[in-house]
C-alpha cells in the first residue's frame, strides 16, 4: 500500500476522539471454526487462495482489502469500543467489521496469519493473511497494546451497556438543556477537494 492509499483510509474512520491505526498491506479476510486448523505456508500465495487444512473444516475465503483498528475512546457521546474493520482499497468503504472484547482471543499463530473469535458467534474464527510479514507484525504488536487491559471498558461485554444504562438514567435525572457542540468538537471535512472549474475532459 502507498502512503497516500494508507491516508486515505485512516482519513474515512477518523473522527472526534477516536483512533486509527491502518495496516501497511492488503489482508485476505477467511472464515472457518475453531476445528478448522492452521494454513500452510505453503498454501498462502495467491490472492484468495484457500489454505490447506490440518483438519476439520476447510477456511472460507471471504474478502481482501485495508485492515483497520478504529476506538472510541469514549470521551465523546460514543461510549468506548475497539472495532476491527476492512476496509475497501482506494474507497475506504466497509466490506467487514467486527467488535474486539475479552473473548475475542486475537492471535498470530503464523507470521503472516492472524485469528479471532467472531463476536456475533465465539465458535466460528475470522482467519487474517497478511501480504507482508512486517506489517503482520506490527498490526498484531498493535491489537495487543489496545487489549493487553483486562480492566478496559472496551474489553468487558457489560462495560458499554452499564454506561448506556447511566448516561440514561442521568438524563432522566437532569432537566438541563443540553450543550450544543463547539466548532473545535467537529473534525474537518475528510478528502476535501475545493473544485472552481470543470472542462469537458472532466
Amino acid at each position: 500500500l502507498t502512503d497516500q492509499e494508507i491516508a486515505q483510509v485512516e482519513m474515512f474512520y477518523r473522527s472526534h476522539k477516536t483512533d486509527v491505526f491502518v495496516s501497511q498491506c492488503i489482508v485476505y479476510l477467511y472464515v472457518g471454526s475453531s476445528a478448522s486448523g492452521l494454513p500452510q505456508p505453503s498454501s498462502m500465495a495467491g490472492a484468495g487462495a484457500l489454505p490447506d487444512t490440518a483438519g476439520g473444516e476447510n477456511w472460507t475465503y471471504m474478502k481482501s482489502g485495508v485492515l483497520v483498528v478504529v476506538m472510541d475512546t469514549g470521551e465523546s457521546r460514543r461510549n468506548r469500543k475497539l472495532s476491527i474493520v476492512l476496509a475497501e482499497r482506494g474507497t475506504g468503504f466497509v466490506l467487514w467489521k467486527d467488535n474486539l472484547d475479552h473473548l475475542t482471543e486475537y492471535q498470530a499463530p503464523q507470521p503472516c496469519f492472524q485469528t479471532m473469535h467472531l463476536s456475533n458467534d465465539h465458535s466460528k474464527l475470522a482467519g487474517l493473511r497478511f501480504a507482508d510479514a512486517a506489517a503482520a507484525v506490527i498490526f498484531h504488536q498493535k491489537i495487543s497494546s489496545l487489549t493487553s487491559d483486562p480492566q478496559d471498558s472496551a474489553m468487558r461485554l457489560s462495560g458499554n451497556s452499564k454506561k448506556s444504562k447511566e448516561k440514561k438514567a442521568k438524563g432522566k435525572g437532569s432537566k438541563q438543556k443540553q450543550k450544543l457542540p463547539t466548532k473545535a468538537d467537529i473534525s474537518s471535512p475528510c478528502c476535501f477537494t475545493h473544485v472552481t472549474k470543470l472542462d469537458r475532459t472532466d
